[in-house]
């Protein structure tokens, strides 16, 4: 047993080990909670310069304690939410907080902001050391104004130190060349014209995550080949282009380790997809996929067996180790009209 004299007191404890877990603790734990234990922690959580502003949950009063007690400076992540529950948020946060005063900010996350609240934040705070940023603009915000995609494009897209971003108004933004960005997730669909200029801009791009990718072909007629070499993950969320174009585009970005694609009936061809995975995809090694399809009647077991049995080569089975699942669900007749029926083919790893 320990002998409890030898047992170091909390006062003896080096700073660092509680500043190490106050790391994955948010302000609101750290001050309201910890700080109250004791004199020791009161004055570390004062001292304390790496917290955590997460206001998407908290109270309007410990909100407001907390813009008026802790120090911009030692704030390193900022999370503002104009919801529902705590309408304007933004607004009063910037009433309250002398933002050109958060100087190590490295993580930015704004939800449904307004324009006006975005493009003053962005302009007045540094934006130099910020590493991950998250904005979601407001749904009520039907267009970016040009004042916006201005602040965007020079303020943000540009930063040296970004590596993450995620945003769901990408459409209208010129893109630098030789981004720094690695990690990019668009919440909304883009054209195949600014896939190209995102695979030409972006040249460090690892990881893209997109809705959708549409095809406009007045825009892509002399969009030029680039075969983007670092880009290892590609995800699209609901994808309605035709499997020839799906190829041509997977063309360029022969690097990819990880893809997952959620689509069409017509693209869902066991064969195809492995003989073009085996031959223009070498390093793909997960491969996720899930295929909604909807029967104007009942579906045989035999056809879903067809469409199944391609998908249980050695390529899948053995080589990838991809195992794809199909889900048949039945529904009833009701008031003379078919209630469609419905398979789910998926992959799982």
């Amino acid at each position: 047993m320990t002998d409890e004299k030898n047992t170091p007191s909390i006062e003896f404890l080096p700073a660092e080990i509680f500043y190490r877990i106050f790391d994955y603790l948010d302000a609101s734990t750290i001050f309201f909670s910890v700080r109250q234990t004791c004199r020791r922690c009161y004055d570390l959580a004062n001292a304390y310069n790496r917290y955590n502003f997460d206001f998407s949950s908290i109270s309007k009063s410990e909100f407001a304690c907390l813009c008026r007690s802790i120090e911009p400076e030692n704030v390193t992540s900022l999370t503002l939410a104009d919801e529902r529950r705590y309408p304007n948020q933004t607004e009063i946060f910037l009433s309250m907080v002398d933002i050109r005063r958060l100087i190590r900010l490295h993580t930015l996350n704004l939800f449904r902001i307004d324009q006006s609240y975005l493009n003053s934040i962005l302009t007045q705070i540094n934006m130099n050391s910020i590493v991950s940023c998250h904005i979601q603009i407001s749904n009520e915000d039907s267009n970016l104004s040009y004042t916006t995609l201005q602040t965007l494009s020079s303020r943000l897209i540009s930063l040296p130190n970004l590596r993450k971003l995620e945003h769901n108004r990408f459409m209208n933004f010129v893109c630098p060349i030789n981004c720094s960005i690695h990690h990019l997730i668009i919440n909304q669909s883009i054209t195949l014209s600014k896939f190209y200029e995102l695979l030409a801009a972006m040249s460090h791009l690892k990881t893209l995550v997109v809705n959708d990718i549409l095809k406009m072909p007045m825009l892509i007629t002399n969009a030029p080949v680039i075969f983007h070499r670092n880009l290892t993950s590609l995800t699209i969320d609901d994808i309605h282009l035709k499997v020839d174009l799906i190829e041509s585009l997977l063309l360029l970005t022969p690097s990819l380790q990880y893809l997952k694609l959620i689509f069409s009936y017509e693209l869902f061809n066991g064969q195809r997809w492995e003989e073009f995975i085996d031959v223009n995809l070498s390093q793909l090694t997960r491969f996720e996929f899930f295929c909604s399809v909807v029967h104007q009647g009942d579906v045989s077991k035999a056809v879903l067996e067809q469409t199944i049995a391609p998908f249980r080569s050695s390529f899948w089975t053995e080589k990838k180790k991809w195992y794809v699942n199909c889900e048949s669900s039945t529904w009833s007749f009701v008031e003379n009209k078919y209630i469609l029926h419905q398979s789910v083919f998926n992959t799982s790893l």
